[in-house]
């Protein structure tokens, strides 16, 4: 089956982790004439999401969107996702997490709620 190797040759190629040396080249070659899709799990406090956003305007890319898989609608900064998932409303102690193959079995957003501490709890821990 040769059409089935080169379609997980093309696979491998797409879903490929780039080192930063390796990522700086990539960008700078793709960023000044093409529109980049940003792609992250969660956004949280925007800090992530935002650092990337910059560092491609500095390439002068001249469209940059973001995608996330769940946005916790609680960010710090003027960043926000163009498509959610899912938007999520949570405390602050929960945890927002995302499986997603290859690197996880299946695709699942799952909400790890953290009770809060007592403060007689907390106080006694000192």
């Amino acid at each position: 089956m040769e059409g089935g190797g080169a379609m997980d040759e093309a696979a491998a190629r797409r879903s490929r982790l780039y080192d930063a040396v390796q990522l700086a080249a990539v960008l700078d070659a793709m960023a000044a004439r093409a529109a980049v899709l940003l792609a992250d799990d969660v956004l949280y406090t925007g800090h992530s999401l935002l650092r990337a956003a910059d560092y491609l305007a500095r390439r002068r890319a001249p469209c940059v969107r973001a995608v996330v898989l769940a946005e916790r609608c609680a960010t710090q900064l003027p960043v926000h996702a163009d498509v959610a998932g899912v938007r999520l409303q949570v405390a602050p102690g929960d945890i927002v997490e995302c499986h997603v193959p290859p690197f996880e079995a299946a695709l699942a957003i799952e909400l790890v709620h953290r009770p809060a501490i007592a403060e007689g709890e907390a106080q006694g821990a000192r």
